[in-house]
């Protein structure tokens, strides 16, 4: 992945392996991660104490598709 010079980037780590992610990364924009909108989820964070969040595969019209990690399966 390649980012322009002076372009805003936000750093984060997985295991070993660490990946840069640029605003045009984000490609719904911050704005649809608001109330009525996308719930707003970031690398790392757990739900229900079970599903860690690795990464964001993809997104569509009305969705957002993200890896996560069954933490009760380890």
């Amino acid at each position: 992945m390649s980012l322009s010079p002076g372009s805003p980037s936000t750093p984060y780590r997985y295991g070993s392996t660490e990946t840069v992610l640029s605003s045009s990364d984000i490609e719904e924009g911050r704005d649809a991660y608001r109330p009525g909108g996308f719930h707003p989820i970031y690398i790392g964070d757990v739900y229900a104490n079970k599903y860690k969040i690795l990464n964001k595969v993809g997104y569509g019209v009305y969705s957002t598709v993200w890896l996560v990690q069954d933490l009760t399966r380890a």
